[in-house]
């Protein structure tokens, strides 16, 4: 029952463990993560990961489309968004 409606995104158990996994490993020491780093631990994890999996063209619609869980922010510098986990 994957992408159904009545549930949102975030309640899927295996995506968010991925995503939480990835972030860890981007993240390193900072509190936030590029999101081009928690793509490539996305891949590293799961060498089959796709965001077309769920529903979304790229890593950063799905990432929008979870954001009761996960906070973006765009760096002025270098254009680059930064992700990070709610508490």
């Amino acid at each position: 029952r994957k992408g159904s409606a009545s549930s949102p995104l975030s309640a899927n158990t295996a995506l968010m463990n991925k995503l939480r996994k990835a972030f860890t490993i981007a993240k390193g020491e900072e509190e936030s993560a590029s999101l081009s780093k928690i793509g490539q631990a996305l891949r590293r994890l799961d060498p089959g990961f796709d965001p077309r999996s769920y529903g979304h063209a790229s890593l950063s619609s799905l990432v929008n489309a979870l954001k009761d869980k996960l906070e973006t922010t765009r760096e002025e510098k270098g254009n680059t968004v930064m992700v990070r986990f709610k508490v």
